[in-house]
């Protein structure tokens, strides 16, 4: 068995659910039409109908990224026995070695379920990559790097029991 041939049996890819873009795209679709409707049928003066135009906008621009992840069949989560590998929009190429991780958490905020993956340095990880959504995550919810799971072709348990096998697997292989 050739080297190529292992790291394939030891990988584990995980992508994103093709329903939930699809359920996304539509709800803001939906809350597109709603808005332009109100615009256009508003006799509202226009400082109280920017947020309608604001809201419109973000529901466009959520559309046309659910379209393009509904399309996207690249995995955006890989375990490996080296480490952890994630694809974000600025930085396709993210990885954390296990040896780089503290240990994995999860929270769940009003029916929406996190997995956090919290890091020996974090400062060093946002230092490294200068984002919004990193910083965002490193305040709200104490690490940069979380991960909404619902979004995923797997459940959440089944994705917190895998990453936690492979870094516990990692931390006895390493001792």
């Amino acid at each position: 068995m050739n080297a190529g041939t292992a790291k394939m049996e030891t990988e584990r890819r995980i992508f994103l659910s093709k329903k939930s873009a699809a359920a996304v795209f539509i709800l803001c679709v939906v809350i597109c039409s709603a808005m332009a409707y109100l615009i256009k049928h508003s006799s509202a003066p226009l400082k109280p109908m920017i947020s309608f135009y604001v809201m419109a906008v973000f529901s466009v621009a959520g559309a046309f990224a659910c379209a393009i992840n509904f399309f996207d069949n690249e995995p955006k989560i890989i375990l490996n026995r080296d480490g952890l590998w994630f694809k974000t929009r600025k930085y396709k190429d993210d990885f954390i070695f296990w040896a780089d991780i503290s240990y994995i958490g999860e929270k769940k905020l009003n029916h929406n379920k996190f997995i956090l993956i919290f890091l020996k340095d974090p400062q060093r990880f946002l230092y490294s990559r200068k984002s919004m959504a990193y910083s965002f995550a490193n305040k709200y919810f104490g690490t940069p790097v979380a991960f909404y799971t619902s979004l995923y072709t797997i459940s959440h348990k089944e994705m917190l029991a895998l990453i936690e096998e492979r870094l516990y697997e990692s931390v006895s292989a390493a001792q």
